[in-house]
């Protein structure tokens, strides 16, 4: 049976589409924002995590680590020479010590999504999210084919930029994407994202084409698109698209994953004032409108 890589599987979503869901994060993402809240999920690998707000200094991992990647004095990890095999989280007495991401197969996501099935009510079900979870497109169709036997509702949370034979290979089992938005300007995505967008738009005209459920949604970042003339860009677009979106929603940046980025060891981004402030937020939001944009703004 295939397996997928998985970084986290989270019940009782309510931000990923319709309903109460559950939310799939699959591992690995074809872009590079600065912003990023999701770390973890960049790459389709288990990344160590090390929590020092948890560590009580019992050198048990020490102890154990056979790459002696763990500094005696401060517990820090020396990611060059981890290797990731977590013999340390077995032995760590707080959780200080974690591995974040595994392969899963189809029928252990399966598990998970039948014990959430009586929550979903009418509109609930499952997104597949990440990462870019179309970067495992094998592997989430098959398990989006053994869902719709059970009649779950599927939902795909993409950024778009996948080959389009990608989106094809899940398009008969998938009732809707959340597809995101970040710019329609390339020069502004690429200072972003560090990608193109033209094939993120070319993707998103092309489910439009064909009629596809289509839930819009624009993370809203200060010195990159919150500003009134991407705004306006981004809903001329949207208006020119076939079947428009369901629903459009901006999403404010907010600062909750920068946190990650140390107990991964990562290098923190540089936050070049990307907090949007509640009045420009409305001013932004009400520009949307007024350019008929739907409102699925709380």
């Amino acid at each position: 049976m295939a397996k997928g890589f998985v970084f986290d599987v989270q019940s009782f979503s309510v931000h990923d589409g319709p309903g109460i869901r559950t939310t799939v994060f699959m591992g690995g993402c074809s872009l590079k924002c600065l912003w990023c809240h999701n770390p973890e999920g960049m790459s389709a690998v288990p990344k160590l995590r090390y929590d020092s707000s948890l560590c009580i200094m019992c050198g048990e991992c020490q102890n154990i680590c056979d790459c002696h990647s763990i500094s005696e004095a401060y517990h820090a990890v020396n990611r060059t020479v981890c290797s990731n095999c977590g013999k340390c989280t077995n032995v760590c007495p707080t959780d200080a010590l974690s591995i974040c991401g595994a392969l899963m197969t189809e029928d252990e996501i399966l598990t998970k999504l039948i014990r959430d099935m009586p929550f979903y009510g009418k509109n609930g079900g499952v997104t597949f999210s990440g990462g870019e979870p179309l970067l495992q497109a094998d592997f989430i169709c098959e398990c989006m084919k053994k869902c719709k036997k059970l009649e779950i509702t599927t939902a795909v949370d993409t950024c778009g930029n996948v080959p389009r034979e990608d989106i094809d290979r899940v398009l008969p089992y998938t009732d809707f994407f959340l597809y995101d938005i970040k710019a329609v300007t390339e020069e502004i995505h690429i200072k972003g994202t560090g990608t193109s967008n033209k094939s993120i738009l070319e993707n998103c005209r092309y489910l439009s084409d064909i009629g596809i459920k289509l839930h819009v949604r624009i993370p809203l970042i200060g010195s990159f698109n919150a500003d009134e003339s991407e705004i306006r860009n981004i809903s001329a677009f949207l208006s020119s698209l076939k079947t428009p979106p369901e629903s459009v929603t901006m999403i404010p940046y907010h600062s909750l994953g920068r946190e990650k980025y140390g107990m991964f060891g990562m290098n923190l981004p540089k936050n070049d004032g990307f907090h949007v402030s509640c009045d420009d937020i409305e001013h932004l939001k009400n520009i949307m409108r007024e350019c008929g944009m739907p409102d699925s703004q709380k």
